[in-house]
């Protein structure tokens, strides 16, 4: 019954214009070379060496080198019994996609769109709240972005298609909310040494998948950092994944999740709305991405009543 009338309210939900795609770009290089039998082969990316294999008889097959956005240099080399290498080829291929390359550009305000506000959620492993939240958004008519993760999804799909109902927009938030970057352990926004590109499609693919089980049909080809941690390079794998991240303004989180009433950054919710009001009268909301969670025992207040349509990212990105 619940997925007869999620089909049925399907084509109410706007449509994001750009491309959807769930599978890797095949941005990958394969070559073979044949050298004398015995004899070793080298290769070497971006002043690297990455890979050797030795001639038996088969030419060498170099598979799965991935190309990334811009130049990549390779060269091969011949290794010789004494430890001596000599240069066999050395060639550059530039590789370059539209989509990647808009994909990788993270979004954390909406130029352009001055009467609308992107009101978005993250949903990680608690549902604390959440029914209340839904029924607040509903009762005021108001479509969000929800990022989920994968344990959200495991453990509450009822509560998944509710929103789906609704009208909200879903998005991904990883499939476990792991750290990617060293930012809490140093400040830096160098990639953990676990991540890699395998790492973020698993991450992205698997909650998508999830999601498609739940609905029928796959998430908003829009991501959300678990904490926010991104750098370039998982940028662009996630962009390879399918995926454009959407990070919240700057200084629009509500801190919605910080319990400790002596903490310097809790904010009652009557303060949470105080704060946005004042923002608006001093630079204004348009188009601004505002961080809310959902899985929270506290309650908040919407600032519905300046004139702006509350809508979803995609909304506001197909019509800016």
């Amino acid at each position: 019954e619940d997925i007869k009338d999620i089909e049925s309210q399907k084509t109410t939900l706007h449509p994001i214009k750009f491309d959807t795609t769930r599978y890797p770009l095949k941005n990958i290089l394969q070559f073979q070379l044949s050298i004398n039998d015995g004899a070793v082969a080298a290769l070497k990316r971006d002043g690297r060496f990455v890979e050797s294999q030795v001639q038996n008889g088969k030419p060498l097959k170099f598979h799965n080198q991935f190309l990334d956005q811009g130049k990549n240099e390779f060269s091969i080399y011949l290794l010789e019994n004494g430890g001596t290498s000599s240069l066999i080829d050395s060639f550059t291929i530039t590789f370059k996609s539209a989509r990647v390359d808009y994909m990788r550009r993270y979004v954390d305000r909406i130029r352009g769109d001055s009467s609308s506000i992107a009101l978005t959620f993250d949903g990680g492993s608690s549902n604390n709240g959440t029914e209340k939240i839904l029924s607040i958004l509903r009762e005021n008519n108001v479509r969000c972005t929800m990022f989920l993760t994968g344990d959200f999804l495991k453990k509450y799909p009822k509560l998944v298609k509710q929103m789906i109902l609704d009208g909200h927009e879903i998005g991904n938030h990883s499939y476990s909310h792991p750290h990617l970057t060293m930012l809490e352990k140093d400040g830096s926004t160098k990639t953990r040494k676990y991540v890699n590109r395998q790492f973020i499609y698993n991450q992205l693919h698997k909650p998508d998948s999830m999601f498609q089980q739940i609905s029928g049909y796959p998430m908003a080809p829009l991501w959300r950092a678990p904490y926010g941690e991104i750098n370039n390079a998982i940028l662009l794998w996630a962009a390879e994944a399918g995926f454009k991240h959407i990070h919240w303004s700057p200084k629009c989180d509500t801190w919605d999740w910080v319990t400790d009433t002596t903490s310097s950054i809790y904010r009652t919710a009557p303060e949470i709305l105080n704060y946005f009001l004042e923002m608006d009268d001093e630079v204004g909301l348009g188009g601004r991405i505002i961080l809310m969670h959902l899985g929270t025992d506290r309650k908040r207040e919407i600032p519905n009543g300046r004139g702006y349509k509350f809508r979803t990212i995609g909304q506001m990105l197909t019509s800016s």
